[in-house]
């Protein structure tokens, strides 16, 4: 993995778990691929078992440890369509979430 690859504190609600996930991919790269997502329903019940690149399941004190230390990195949140999401670390609040295909804001906005 080079300097350019994205990592993502992405927190599964469904099973309570609290993944690191390395997509492989660039900032670019990670959001092309979220926002062109149609459902996250294959991802619902386990985001390592689709989703590309690797994961490592932290625990939640491990995960809560990194999230409020670790500066400028990505997060994410997976569970229904309407409540998923990436957020892109450092830029303005309204520029950073990113949502993808399927979520109810993105449908309504391509109305």
């Amino acid at each position: 993995m080079n300097n350019n690859t994205v990592i993502v504190l992405l927190q599964e609600e469904y099973g309570y778990r609290w993944w690191l996930w390395k997509p492989g991919m660039s900032e670019l790269g990670l959001i092309d691929f979220w926002e062109n997502l149609e459902s996250l329903t294959p991802y619902f019940m386990n985001p390592s078992d689709g989703l590309p690149g690797s994961f490592e399941n932290l625990g939640y004190d491990r995960f809560h440890s990194l999230e409020k230390y670790t500066k400028g990195m990505w997060s994410g949140h997976i569970h229904d369509e309407d409540d998923s999401w990436i957020i892109k670390p450092g830029s303005k609040i309204k520029n950073r979430t990113i949502f993808h295909k399927g979520h109810p804001r993105r449908k309504k906005d391509n109305e």
